[in-house]
């Protein structure tokens, strides 16, 4: 989540103090937005359990790398199966010695 403003103004409220409910009333989110902010806050500085957001980025970014490659060794498999059925293997009509 990047830091805007308004979710820096409202952790510094937060941390001095103020309520979430006092923090909701002078800005724009809702209640429930400060909430999920603050508790990301808290994940992100180590002063709660869970996984900080330049983990999970970094997660959702690997998953996608894993999908593509993936995605990438199927198409490889499925080109080399055509390919054995167009094209004999070298050597294969030679008798053994």
């Amino acid at each position: 989540m990047p830091r805007t403003c308004a979710v820096v103004r409202s952790i510094n409220l937060i941390e001095n103090g103020r309520s979430v409910a006092v923090v909701a009333a002078m800005a724009e989110p809702t209640e429930q937005t400060i909430c999920t902010w603050w508790n990301r806050h808290l994940v992100d500085t180590g002063h709660k359990a869970g996984t900080p957001t330049i983990e999970n980025t970094e997660l959702i970014v690997a998953r996608r790398r894993i999908v593509d490659l993936e995605k990438e060794l199927e198409a490889t498999r499925r080109a080399n199966e055509v390919s054995k059925a167009v094209v004999p293997l070298k050597g294969s009509s030679r008798p053994s010695k």
